[in-house]
C-alpha cells in the first residue's frame, strides 16, 4: 500500500509554524502571567521562558505574519487553492458520506484557523504599536491563541479519523510537489466537441471508393 506523502513545501512552512507559535505561545503566556486575573498561568511557571520573553515574542509574532503570508502565496503559486476552496459543494459535503464530511470539516477549520490568525496579527500589532491597546483588543488576542490551540487538537483529531496513523505521518513524508491539472478551457472544450459531431456527417457524405480491378 502506498504511503501518503506531503509536497515539501507544506511540510517546511508547516513545522517552520508550527515552532514559531511555540515560542509566541510560551512567551505570551509569561507576558500573560503579569495580569493579575491571570494567576493560573503561574501553574505552569517552571515551562514558561523567563528572560527576554517581550524581545521573543515580537519576534515570533513577526516570522509568524512571515509565514502566514508565505503560505498564502505558496497555495496560489503552486496550484493548491483547491486544497482549502470552499464553495457550495464542500459545504453540501459536511451532510454527506464519513470521507466528505471529514474533508469538508477540515476545510471549514482551516478557515477558522486562517481568520483566527489574521485577528492575532492584526490585533497584536494594534497593542505593540499602541493604536488601539484596550481591553477589547487584547481579550481577542487572548481568545483567539486559545483558539488557535484547540484548532491545533481538532486538526489532529479530523485527519486521524480520515486516514488513520498514516494521515497523520504524511506530514514527516516530503515529496515533489505535483504539477495541478491543467484548467478547463471551455471555448476549446466546444471547439472539440464541434470538430467530433461535424466529423461523422463529413465522412458520410464522402463518395464511396471504388476497388480498383486486379
Amino acid at each position: 500500500m502506498k504511503r501518503p506523502k506531503t509536497d515539501y513545501g507544506t511540510v517546511v512552512l508547516h513545522w517552520l509554524f508550527v515552532a514559531v507559535f511555540g515560542i509566541a505561545f510560551f512567551s505570551g503566556l509569561r507576558i500573560a502571567t503579569e495580569a493579575p486575573e491571570r494567576s493560573l498561568i503561574n501553574l505552569f511557571d517552571t515551562v514558561l521562558p523567563r528572560e527576554s520573553v517581550w524581545t521573543m515574542h515580537m519576534q515570533a509574532a513577526v516570522v509568524l505574519a512571515a509565514v502566514s503570508l508565505a503560505y498564502a502565496i505558496y497555495l496560489v503559486r503552486s496550484g493548491l487553492g483547491r486544497r482549502i476552496r470552499l464553495d457550495k459543494i464542500r459545504l453540501r459535503g459536511l451532510f454527506g458520506a464519513r470521507q466528505t464530511r471529514l474533508g469538508a470539516f477540515n476545510i471549514v477549520l482551516n478557515w477558522v484557523f486562517f481568520v483566527t490568525m489574521l485577528a492575532l496579527i492584526a490585533s497584536g500589532g494594534l497593542l505593540y504599536f499602541g493604536f488601539y491597546a484596550g481591553h477589547d483588543v487584547v481579550m481577542l488576542h487572548w481568545y483567539g491563541t486559545w483558539v488557535i490551540v484547540a484548532f491545533a487538537g481538532l486538526h489532529i483529531l479530523v485527519h486521524h479519523r480520515a486516514g488513520g496513523a498514516s494521515q497523520l505521518l504524511r506530514i514527516f513524508r516530503p515529496t515533489h510537489l505535483s504539477p495541478p491539472p491543467p484548467r478547463l478551457d471551455a471555448i476549446e472544450l466546444l471547439t472539440l466537441l464541434a470538430e467530433q459531431s461535424a466529423r461523422p456527417a463529413s465522412e458520410s457524405k464522402m463518395p464511396p471508393q471504388k476497388h480498383a480491378k486486379p
